[in-house]
């Protein structure tokens, strides 16, 4: 905020020089548009923002170093020049002006870095999450659930033929299926995700298939033998149903998992998910809580939130907890965060302990082994080491919001 203030100085070296006047009219006009540049920060930050929900202001990225430089270089040449003015008053005003824009810009650069940065870790979200999926059985499991042909004849994983648009497809036994496509060189996504029902034992001519971008399209199954079949993927264009690229060939394959061996030995112990909930009125608030464990320290994901019964809640985003057990008791808490959470007896089915809101006893914690909430990513985390997990875990969490709707009859699942 100090840099919306720099008109104070400027002002101070415009009344210094008031004997150049065409020099100090241009300065005057500057300290003019920056007395409103501050009023209009002052107005957005304390009044406008306060009527939005997460405002995202574009503006400081072309205010804040733009009026830096101004400044910076404003400041540095009266300061060279403050003996021919002949008052000491500019050279206040000069370190003021120099501070503050350089203050500015380093704080300014510091956080496009970060930017940056949080933004290629972003690029890496889909190459791990495909290698977690891959890994092994296990986690092949967690995610997709089984594949096992002699539950549903049409489960499966199958693989495209070589320079398919596609890669792979897998249905699990309960008739869901994911569309997989390269979406980097050496790195699969979900193209697409469709639900068959059960009642469905054969392959269907058509499935709807919901895109990640949200839009609908439609999959047609043709040239289908015993372990291979033919997929057409329709898209929209213009009003019309036209086909995508071309039909690929799938054929039934076992999945590759990336881990061929047991590997390393994991100092990591993946606790699972431990929810509670309590109803009232109209209205259901889940707690729930991710856990792992690595001697004495515990790293968690953490969900407090209210509901309306029956909304559907797209953006709920769990918090990372972190703390360190002592005297048989473990304070998990963020930084970031007012909430802490204090649990006092740990099992494999059962945690105790409470909630802390700003210091203050919230409410008491009786959870229970079982999700209430449903995340396709934590369940994958990488086991070897803690640091390793927690940065998995914080970078595929970028942006992650888990969706919900809140059924006020729920009942924890395993």
């Amino acid at each position: 905020m100090s840099l919306f203030f720099a008109w104070n100085p400027l002002g101070l070296i415009t009344y210094s020089i008031r004997t150049n006047r065409p020099l100090a009219l241009k300065l005057s006009v500057f300290s003019v548009i920056s007395f409103f540049l501050c009023s209009y920060f002052l107005y957005v930050e304390f009044i406008w923002s306060r009527q939005v929900i997460n405002p995202i202001r574009l503006d400081l990225l072309f205010l804040i170093p733009i009026l830096s430089i101004f400044y910076f270089f404003t400041g540095f040449y009266f300061l060279k020049i403050w003996k021919q003015l002949k008052s000491k008053a500019v050279i206040t005003a000069c370190l003021l002006l120099i501070l503050i824009s350089a203050s500015k810009l380093g704080f300014f650069a510091s956080n496009f870095l970060k930017i940056q940065s949080d933004a290629n870790k972003i690029q890496t979200i889909p190459s791990l999450l495909f290698e977690a999926q891959f890994k092994n059985q296990n986690n092949f499991s967690k995610f997709f659930g089984s594949i096992d042909a002699s539950e549903n004849p049409i489960a499966g994983h199958f693989q495209a033929a070589p320079n398919e648009w596609a890669t792979r497809m897998i249905i699990n036994s309960k008739g869901h299926l994911w569309l997989y496509f390269h979406c980097s060189s050496n790195t699969e996504c979900i193209r697409g995700e469709a639900k068959i029902p059960l009642s469905q034992r054969n392959f269907p001519a058509t499935i709807d298939l919901h895109s990640l971008g949200g839009s609908q399209e439609e999959g047609q199954f043709s040239d289908i033998q015993a372990d291979r079949f033919t997929f057409t993927l329709w898209v929209i264009l213009n009003g019309q149903k036209k086909p995508y690229v071309k039909p690929a060939t799938f054929v039934r394959t076992p999945p590759p998992f990336r881990q061929k061996s047991p590997g390393s030995k994991e100092d990591v112990i993946y606790s699972g998910a431990f929810s509670q909930f309590k109803i009232t009125d109209k209205y259901i608030e889940p707690v729930q809580l991710w856990l792992w464990q690595s001697g004495d320290r515990f790293l968690g994901y953490y969900v407090r939130q209210n509901f309306g019964c029956g909304t559907e809640n797209n953006f709920i985003t769990p918090i990372q907890l972190e703390g360190t057990l002592k005297d048989n008791e473990l304070v998990l808490k963020n930084s970031n965060s007012i909430e802490k959470v204090i649990l006092t007896k740990i099992s494999d089915s059962h945690l105790e302990g409470q909630i802390l809101y700003n210091g203050k006893f919230l409410q008491s914690l009786s959870l229970k082994s079982g999700a209430i909430l449903f995340s396709d990513r934590h369940d994958l985390a990488p086991l070897l080491k803690f640091e390793e997990t927690k940065h998995w875990l914080e970078t595929v969490s970028m942006g992650y919001m888990l969706t919900w709707k809140a059924d006020c009859k729920v009942t924890p699942t395993e």
